[in-house]
Parts: C-alpha cells; sequence; structure tokens
C-alpha cells in the first residue's frame, strides 16, 4: 500500500511541477507582449503632446500584427501623427519583448 501511495505522491508533485512551470511560462509571454505596447506608448509619447485612448488602441493593434491598421490609425484624425512616427511606433509595437 505505501509503495502505491508513493507513486500517487510522486504523480502529484509532477503535475504541480508542470503547472507551475507553464504559468510562469505563460506570464513571461504575457509580459513581453505588454513591453511592445509600452515601446509603442513611449514613443508616441515623446513626438508628440501625450497620448489618447485612440494612440492606445493603435498600438494595440500593432502589437497583435496589424501594421497597416496600426499606422493608418496613428495617421487619421484626431492622433494625425506623421508617417514616419506612426511606422516607428507601429513597428515597436510588434517588435519582440
Amino acid at each position: 500500500m505505501s509503495v502505491i501511495r508513493f507513486f500517487n505522491l510522486r504523480r502529484a508533485a509532477l503535475t504541480g511541477t508542470a503547472v507551475l512551470g507553464l504559468a510562469a511560462f505563460s506570464s513571461f509571454a504575457a509580459g513581453s507582449a505588454e513591453a511592445s505596447a509600452s515601446d509603442c506608448r513611449m514613443l508616441l509619447v515623446n513626438n508628440g503632446q501625450g497620448i489618447t485612448a485612440v494612440e492606445q488602441s493603435a498600438c494595440n493593434l500593432g502589437v497583435v500584427g496589424n501594421f497597416d491598421e496600426c499606422v493608418a490609425k496613428l495617421q487619421a484624425a484626431p492622433a494625425s501623427r506623421p508617417l514616419g512616427v506612426a511606422q516607428s511606433a507601429c513597428a515597436a509595437a510588434n517588435r519582440p519583448g
């Protein structure tokens, strides 16, 4: 009976380790995506008078890979960012952590 209990404990320990490893990996992956959106926002702040909700939304489009939509949204009113700034910000949003 004690041998069976040992194997059950071992299986539980391995399962717990796997769960913790996956949780650590997913938090690492989420952190790198957020850093990219943060890079986009900082570039816009450094090249203007702050940042609006529309510009934050554009950065989020860049993070998921919608580069053209990101640039278009940053160039349209009310953001009205120059093409070079919009392209740089959207590229920063899609750059891996």
